[in-house]
This record gives structure tokens, sequence and C-alpha cells, in this order.
């Protein structure tokens, strides 16, 4: 394999994904990867961000986008004069002071008019259409503040997150900030975990963890990354060249034709015990560390990021500290500019409160 392989990925096959996402509008999104909803606020999202995060003339345009995987039933009447569309995400239908009624993809589906600053009758009427339990978007663009909350129960239970999508630069502190979200609410304990449909344990009582946890945890922080950062910025995961593979490669499309790489970001599930119950020994979890550890340097030197990352999982049954599971690979850490970074998952909500 060649220096300029990307794996299943050769740069020119890169580059000319990155070109048709430009063209199409559309974000990289796994049709197998993820659940409806995930990929329903990843679609909604992106398409909010090329509309209005550099858009300073955007004051009061807020928007609702409702997921709705059957088909709408409209009566003879129509007094809400429900307008249907095949080109939500075309660019030609202005999504200011409209409600959406739409699938995953946000490509077509329902719209109405409505006057956003009574948000109470909006709800109201979402609720006359039998839609309030359904996962929706709400742009709250109210004195331009560019907030998009997330409800994936519909408006009848709080939000899940609040995202700024006027942000538009990418920082460590960025990249740990929708970690350290994605950790508490969809990793931390088994109830948030059962929430968000990553089951990584097998016996949480036993310490046993499920088949392939670090590839559902990668999954978790997927939707994340392609929720929260801006639409310019793409992460891309499974990336393997001839040295391994990477979890996550954060790319830029800013330039066509030029990747600006601004993350590496390497993932490690930190386990006390095997899928049959054996114990691992102190050198073998030791050595996932450094592992990791030259997987991000690897990686670094090939596409060289602004932030290289090792973000640990740790499901193990001793609570063990920082100090201890980084003493082999603090100086290299140093050395090579890599942080390491280490998430306590807990196995019931008692021990996440002692």
């Amino acid at each position: 394999m060649s220096n300029d392989s990307y794996g299943a990925w050769n740069e020119e096959d890169l580059k000319n994904t990155l070109q048709r996402e430009v063209e199409s509008g559309r974000p990289l999104v796994d049709d197998n990867y993820g659940g409806d909803w995930e990929k329903f606020k990843i679609n909604t999202v992106y398409e909010l961000r090329k509309r209005f995060s550099n858009n300073p003339n955007s004051l009061d345009s807020s928007c609702i986008f409702i997921l709705q995987s059957n088909n709408l039933q409209i009566s003879q009447d129509n007094p809400l004069k429900l307008t249907r569309t095949f080109s939500i995400s075309s660019g030609r239908i202005s999504f200011e002071n409209k409600i959406f009624i739409t699938t995953f993809q946000v490509q077509r589906g329902f719209y109405f008019s409505n006057d956003f600053s009574d948000i109470d009758n909006i709800i109201n009427i979402i609720d006359g259409l039998g839609l309030s339990n359904n996962p929706c978007v709400f742009f709250n663009n109210y004195d331009g503040e560019k907030i998009v909350e997330l409800y994936p129960n519909g408006f009848t239970n709080d939000y899940e997150d609040k995202i700024d999508i006027g942000t538009t630069y990418i920082t460590e502190e960025i990249i740990y900030n929708v970690f350290d979200k994605a950790y508490r609410s969809s990793l931390r304990t088994p109830t948030a975990l059962n929430n968000a449909g990553c089951e990584i344990w097998h016996d949480p009582k036993k310490f046993i963890p499920s088949d392939q946890a670090e590839k559902k945890i990668q999954k978790t922080l997927y939707t994340a990354l392609s929720t929260n950062l801006h639409c310019q910025l793409i992460p891309l995961n499974e990336v393997s060249i001839e040295d391994g593979r990477l979890d996550f490669l954060i790319l830029s499309k800013e330039s066509l034709g030029k990747l600006n790489s601004h993350a590496v970001v390497e993932l490690k599930a930190l386990r006390s015990v095997t899928q049959s119950g054996a114990p691992y020994s102190d050198n073998v979890k030791k050595e996932w560390i450094t592992k990791g550890m030259n997987q991000v340097i690897t990686f670094s030197n090939k596409f060289t990021p602004q932030h290289s990352i090792l973000s640990c999982y740790d499901m193990s049954k001793t609570d063990y500290t920082d100090d201890y599971w980084f003493s082999d690979t603090k100086d290299l850490a140093s050395r090579n500019k890599v942080k390491q970074w280490r998430w306590r998952i807990f196995n019931s909500a008692e021990a996440s409160r002692r």
C-alpha cells in the first residue's frame, strides 16, 4: 500500500467524496450507522449550518423539523396549508418561520408557515397533528442566537442538548466539550447507555463488557461529532492505512482539492475482564494505552493534524486514576504533543454517585 493510500479511501477518492458532498449538500452519513434519530439530527443540523451559521442577517428566523417516517394524512380543507415538497435540502425553500415534517434524510416531506413569536401555539398545532411525541429539532434563532435544541422524544419532553451553530472553528476545548457532553448524556451510566442505544455491557454487575464495546462507543461519538461540528469539518471514522486503523480523522473541506487535517482521535475501552469473565492482567491493560498512543503518533505523522488525542473509556472494576493508566505514556505523550483523556463508565447509577 502506497504512502498516499487511506485504506478503503485513497487520496483521490477522498477528494472526490468531499467534492460530491459540497455539490450535493449532504453530510457523510452511512445509512447503516446509527438509528433514524441519529441520522435525522446530523442531517438537520448540517442543513441549518449551511444556511445560518455564517449569515448575520438571519434574526428571528426560527424553524422546526419533525421526524415522521410514515406518510402524513392531510384533511381536505387543509387549514394549515401544508405543502408537499421533495426539495427541502435543495436551497430553494426558505427555512424561516416554517415547520417541516420529514424523513431522516431531510429531503422530502411537508411544511407549513407560522408565527414563531408564539411557540406555545405552534406546539399546540403540532400536538393537534398527533406529532408531539415525534423526535424534532428546534432552531431557536430568537435575536439571532443561532441555537439548535434537540428533542429525541418530541416536545412532550425536555431537550437532550443545545448546540450553537455559529461556531465555525475547532479547538482542543471544543473537541473535549463534544466528547464530555456525549459521555454525560450517553455513556456514563447504564441508564444513559440504554437511552442512547449503546449496549457496551453484557453483565454490568460483573463488569463484563459486550461484544465490540469500543466500536459501540465510537458510533455514539461519531453522532456527537457530526452533530456538533461546523459543516466545514467532517469526521471520518474507521480510517485505515498500512500502519493500522484510526477511529476518527477530522478533516476540513474549506478548499476544494486540499485536505486539511484538524484532529486525529484514537479510542480505547479499558476493561477488567474478558467477555467470558477472565481477568486481564495489569500488563495487558497498560499495553492498550501504549498501543493507542503509538497509533495516535503514527497517524499524526501521516496526517499532521492540529490536535492529536487518545480518548480512553474506563469500564474497569477498580477505580484507577489517570496516573495509573498513563504512567507508561506520560513522557511519550508530552514529547509528541498528544492529549490523553479518560472517561469513567460506571456499571450502575449508584456507583456513579459514590
